[in-house]
């Protein structure tokens, strides 16, 4: 009766523990979600600032950001220069304050249900990736397809997202 009676004390602190685990985590994710909206805001206004240096290299997540539009893209690759095309988009609070994120090639984004989405204007996406420093203006124009306008604001910030993963909350198109 020894044994059973311990067993049972065991079972049910190894549930009691579980079920504050599970409490925990849940807790955590909630706490989580509420401040995701203002540490996204205050990541998004750092690298607006033009003072981004800090984050250069630094992985950052940014959720439900709205996609301003995406750069004109060519589709061509310099083969002199080594370079390669890659997709990219705008986003940000309003159209005159862009961060252009690059998306590499091999990565597509998804919805949330792991369907894979193309990046359109008026999307509401999240964005997990790496603060990079800005490339040259002909890696801009040639690689990301930015016309002089895209490169001033690229050169002004000095940096560029790059995307380790993609994900569309919302379409704008509806899909």
């Amino acid at each position: 009766m020894n044994s059973n009676s311990s067993a049972g004390r065991n079972g049910l602190f190894a549930s009691v523990l579980l079920i504050s685990f599970l409490f925990s985590s849940h807790r955590d994710l909630l706490v989580w979600a509420q401040n995701s909206t203002n540490t996204t805001q205050h990541t998004l206004e750092l690298l607006l600032s033009g003072q981004a240096s800090s984050l250069i290299d630094k992985p950052i997540l940014l959720s439900r950001v709205l996609v301003q539009g995406k750069p004109r893209q060519k589709n061509t690759t310099p083969k002199d220069q080594g370079m390669r095309y890659s997709p990219s988009f705008w986003i940000g609070p309003s159209r005159k304050k862009l961060i252009l994120v690059s998306i590499p090639s091999g990565l597509d984004p998804v919805s949330p249900a792991n369907i894979t989405r193309h990046v359109e204007k008026g999307d509401i996406v999240d964005v997990t990736g790496t603060v990079r420093p800005a490339p040259d203006d002909t890696q801009l124009k040639a690689v990301y397809g930015l016309d002089n306008n895209g490169i001033a604001q690229v050169r002004q910030l000095g940096i560029i997202v790059e995307a380790g993963a993609v994900i569309v909350r919302t379409n704008s198109s509806g899909r």
